[in-house]
């Protein structure tokens, strides 16, 4: 590969992130709750594997109280 293929391939790699620009949040009750919700996000296509993911798990959601 030469130098000009590299610098090339770097500047697409630069100008064009695999990853989105927003993150997946799962608000969930426990953890098997939360795993639950990620197979489901996964499944519908809305999560994928590297994407940012935030899990936030409390006894509060069920309980409406966050």
């Amino acid at each position: 590969m030469s130098t000009l293929e590299t610098r090339l391939r770097r500047l697409k790699a630069w100008y064009h992130p695999a990853l989105p620009q927003a993150a997946t949040c799962i608000m969930a009750s426990s953890h098997e709750n939360a795993a639950d919700q990620i197979a489901q996000q996964i499944a519908v296509g809305a999560h994928r594997e590297g994407w940012p993911l935030l899990v936030i798990t409390s006894p509060g959601f069920q309980d409406r109280r966050l």
